[in-house]
């Protein structure tokens, strides 16, 4: 048995393993296909964003500023991809953010803040398809409303009595993100419920029709809502 030594072992090196495997997947491609382009004088791509960004919570960081106090010393040269500092994960992240939507509801007074953001979804579902979370027999959809407790600025009071945001979210095969809307917390789960629902399924239904009739029969879609 050879021995080798390298003089590149850093705390978070079982990390390139998890992100070779996305390199397998083809992520980046994925990343590039359906997200903003990019200037060609760019010192990143959306692949080095997605994966510094990734690599954040992996190596067990909680926020933008861990990309230079967690990974700078640890991942400076990574030969996977560029770290970016947190100025340019929080910079290009405002890039893909969307304008918030203001709607009343036809009895009562309360005003619903929602944000809708169709490229993310379509990339998330089309991720998805590349993990093979629709190469089932059986596909099951979840969908439901959760309270995000914060206190960030703008954020509204929950029924719960404190502030925070209560998106609704479709949870596919009980264990995967497949859609999100956001909204304020002073927004209830029934109200415009409908909407939130028709549009999970056109997104679905755009994306994954041409695929998903592999066989010409679509999957049995199981829907489930709490």
């Amino acid at each position: 048995m050879k021995v080798r030594y390298s003089n590149n072992i850093n705390a978070f090196g079982g990390v390139n393993f998890v992100l070779q495997e996305f390199d397998k997947l083809k992520i980046g491609n994925i990343l590039y296909d359906n997200l903003p382009s990019l200037s060609p004088k760019s010192s990143y791509s959306w692949r080095d964003i997605f994966y510094s960004f990734s690599s954040i919570y992996f190596c067990g960081g909680n926020c933008m500023e861990d990309a230079k106090t967690i990974l700078a010393n640890q991942f400076g040269s990574n030969p996977i991809f560029n770290l970016c500092s947190p100025d340019t994960l929080l910079r290009r992240m405002g890039d893909l953010c969307t304008d918030q939507l203001l709607c009343n509801t036809k009895r009562g007074n309360v005003e619903h803040q929602y944000n809708i953001n169709q490229t993310m979804t379509d990339m998330n579902i089309k991720l998805l398809k590349k993990l093979g979370e629709f190469n089932k027999d059986e596909v099951v959809l979840d969908y439901d409303n959760t309270i995000i407790f914060t206190e960030k600025e703008g954020c509204k009071m929950t029924y719960k009595r404190d502030y925070g945001y209560q998106p609704g979210v479709g949870i596919l095969n009980e264990q995967n993100v497949l859609y999100i809307e956001n909204r304020n917390g002073n927004s209830d789960a029934k109200a415009f419920q409908l909407d939130t629902l028709e549009r999970m399924f056109q997104h679905l239904k755009t994306i994954t029709s041409q695929e998903l009739t592999n066989s010409g029969q679509m999957p049995l879609l199981t829907s489930m809502m709490l």
